[in-house]
């Protein structure tokens, strides 16, 4: 169809956008409750306001792939569902998830971190049940604490974890044969 357009996110009015083609640009403006649905299909954003800047914004990845063409925070859900959920970060940019991933009632989730940039995960992702397997692709996934990877598997096929801060991490993690890192800040220790 045609590009282009805004979608307006009221406070009071919760929306739901169905995405089912094969890329986009979406504009949402507002502090609104957005659910964005990405179902088999590529959505680029831009700005924490493309995805409707409440903490109750959801962001339903199904065998979909969010593409992060600017630094920004989220402050809603990542919700995983299916084994092709993609956040791609662009190269020296960074997007920092201080909501959650959720994951309490889907088995076989996961969640995939591609994009030379940084994904910075600081919700309680093992408190909103987040047990699949959060893969890096490529760039960097940032943590502060052990439980924002959730209670899943780490699977290093090509990037790097960088931790920030001194704490024992007791997720399995999985090394394929692609140069794969795991950095650890001066002064910090991983157990």
């Amino acid at each position: 169809g045609a590009s282009g357009g805004t979608v307006l996110v009221k406070e009071s009015a919760p929306t739901t956008i169905p995405v089912t083609f094969n890329t986009a640009f979406l504009p949402v403006l507002g502090a609104g409750k957005l659910t964005m649905n990405i179902n088999n299909a590529a959505v680029t954003l831009i700005e924490n306001a493309n995805l409707g800047t409440s903490s109750a914004s959801n962001l339903l990845l199904q065998n979909g792939t969010l593409t992060v063409d600017n630094s920004f925070t989220f402050l809603g859900t990542i919700t995983p569902q299916g084994v092709l959920g993609t956040v791609s970060v662009g190269e020296s940019l960074a997007l920092t998830h201080s909501g959650v991933i959720n994951g309490a009632n889907f088995k076989g989730n996961q969640l995939t971190k591609d994009g030379q940039g940084q994904l910075i995960l600081s919700g309680n992702n093992t408190a909103a049940g987040f047990v699949g397997v959060l893969t890096i692709l490529d760039g960097t996934v940032s943590i502060s604490a052990a439980n924002n990877l959730g209670s899943g598997p780490l699977f290093l096929q090509g990037g790097t974890l960088h931790t920030t801060s001194t704490f024992v991490l007791s997720n399995g993690i999985l090394v394929s044969n692609n140069p794969s890192f795991i950095n650890v800040s001066s002064s910090t220790t991983l157990t």
